[in-house]
């Protein structure tokens, strides 16, 4: 675990696999640097799916081409019970 002083709290996996996006106010994977649409404090809301605050948790979430974030486990059931495209999610 380290602390991410822009997120103001303890994050899960290594700071070395992580960056801060200014703008959408939370850390991502690094794969997502430069590789996301920035959407003003996207995590700071509720999973659409679960309802778990998307911020605190320590499940893996994912950015989808809109910019808008779900859990991995949540995105993945929703697009077996939906239509969804998989090129959808990232």
């Amino acid at each position: 675990p380290y602390h991410c002083d822009g997120c103001g709290i303890c994050r899960v996996g290594g700071r070395e696999n992580f960056f801060h996006c200014e703008t959408c106010a939370c850390c991502y994977a690094v794969g997502l640097y430069n590789n996301h649409r920035c959407i003003q404090d996207s995590m700071h809301q509720n999973c659409p799916v679960c309802q778990e605050d998307l911020f605190t948790s320590t499940a893996e979430c994912r950015v989808l081409r809109c910019g808008h974030t779900m859990h991995r486990d949540c995105l993945r059931q929703l697009m077996e019970h939906q239509h969804w495209p998989a090129a959808s999610s990232r």
